[in-house]
């Protein structure tokens, strides 16, 4: 789902992926009714952090508390190896693009995916 470059003081970076269990834990754990939209579409250092340590205890890449990790790592929320390409957007291509039409694609639905006052 989401993938972090992990950087800890005097060690080697390495790259974690925060699968759906990470979020869910994120979600459950964070203050204001954050969601995975929210995540991705407008991150911030702090929601990154713990993502990125909730997925490395997960992983066994990080045995310590939050704030350790926090005091001893920096986190990129890209890799520059392996950047994940974004799914919204097409790859170029050296197609001739009359030869095959294709469906227009609908738009996005916009709002927040969390049903409110449940």
């Amino acid at each position: 789902m989401i993938t972090l470059k992990v950087t800890p003081d005097g060690g080697e970076p390495y790259t974690v992926t925060a699968t759906s269990r990470d979020v869910l834990m994120w979600e459950k754990t964070t203050q204001g009714n954050k969601s995975f939209v929210d995540l991705v579409n407008a991150p911030n250092l702090i929601d990154l952090y713990k993502v990125a340590h909730l997925a490395s205890q997960r992983q066994g890449l990080f045995p310590g508390s939050y704030q350790d990790f926090e005091a001893s790592c920096e986190v990129d929320g890209e890799t520059e190896d392996d950047p994940e390409p974004d799914p919204t957007q097409s790859a170029a291509s050296t197609a001739d693009s009359s030869s095959s039409p294709s469906e227009q694609a609908s738009a996005p639905r916009s709002g927040r995916t969390k049903a409110n006052g449940r």
